[in-house]
């Protein structure tokens, strides 16, 4: 959509009936771009200047504060109940966090379900990492004590033993929503990748870098009996290194990279010198948008080597 002042005529097809210039559509984050062009065709040449709106991706580094100052973690938990205890923590509406980022409705929307943010008390908030993973501990020693199934978990059962356990119903509907999928009324299976990226993520805190064999063979040990490791399910959390004498395996979490474009690539590139792009699209793709393509993002801030036209091609800082 533009804006066009040059006269009358051009102004009147950037305005609705009632003289206003027409709303932008409410699912799109917008900036406004001016730019001039003159007329050829006028004896004494005139500039017409236009504002023109065009899509943007949205800006979520303020989301990711906000969520931070007003995570849910133990200390919000009431021993007593399991209910949220008030605290001195700021928490935010729908409405707040709008009103503070640069987002559609639709794209916080997506932003907010991206980072599995839960809306408690009329406030969306994050889940504290640990707390999660202290929920699937319990929902896992429940399922072996009780003799469920990991991919027929009873959700009524489940809900009151975690409840039983400390843990407000409405958290426990959010880990159903996060680990596991519905299969059925009231049956829910636990995702195999997401848990055995959680035992996973546990090794690698606690020893950043690991010869890969050793580390799969920990990874097996740690993990639900039943379910079965692979590297793949480590997409932009680890990375694999072959130093030419041994394979290894090394925590790098897109999770805890800048959302920046900028700073983005330059931890990136802080980590490895040069990356083939099966292994930079992890760290990279949730940047693309509108105005921010595969392509883009590499030709501003990549440079594209490649030592002769039989080896593969690798990307390194510009």
């Amino acid at each position: 959509m533009a804006l066009y002042t040059a006269d009358a005529e051009n102004s009147a097809d950037a305005e609705n009936s009632s003289g206003n210039v027409s709303p932008a559509p409410a699912f799109q984050t917008q900036a406004m771009k001016s730019g001039a062009a003159s007329n050829p065709i006028a004896a004494c040449p005139a500039t017409a200047s236009h504002l023109e709106l065009v899509q943007i991706a949205p800006r979520l580094q303020r989301l990711n504060t906000l969520l931070q100052a007003s995570l849910y973690g133990e200390e919000d938990v009431d021993p007593q109940d399991g209910g949220i205890v008030v605290s001195d923590k700021i928490t935010y509406s729908f409405d707040d966090i709008l009103s503070q980022v640069q987002a559609s409705p639709a794209e916080l929307q997506q932003a907010l379900a991206d980072r599995h943010a839960v809306e408690l008390d009329g406030a969306w908030r994050t889940v504290d990492k640990s707390y999660m993973e202290s929920l699937l501990e319990t929902a896992l020693f429940l399922a072996i004590q009780q003799g469920w199934s990991y991919t027929a978990l009873p959700q009524q059962d489940l809900i009151e033993g975690l409840q039983a356990n400390g843990h407000d119903a409405r958290l426990v509907h959010h880990f159903l929503s996060v680990y596991a999928e519905q299969q059925g009324e009231g049956i829910w299976s636990l995702k195999e990748p997401m848990v055995c990226t959680v035992f996973a993520e546990s090794l690698l805190h606690s020893k950043p870098k690991w010869q890969q064999e050793e580390f799969m063979d920990a990874w097996l040990n740690s993990i639900p009996q039943g379910m079965m490791p692979d590297l793949a399910m480590l997409r932009g959390v680890a990375v694999q290194e072959d130093t030419g004498t041994q394979k290894l395996v090394k925590l790098f979490n897109v999770q805890q990279l800048p959302c920046e474009p900028a700073a983005r690539f330059k931890a990136v590139f802080q980590e490895r010198a040069q990356w083939s792009w099966r292994d930079l699209q992890p760290y990279v793709e949730d940047l693309q948008g509108p105005g921010r393509s595969a392509e883009a993002l590499l030709l501003k801030y990549a440079r594209r080597v490649q030592q002769d036209p039989g080896n593969p091609v690798m990307y390194s800082a510009r």
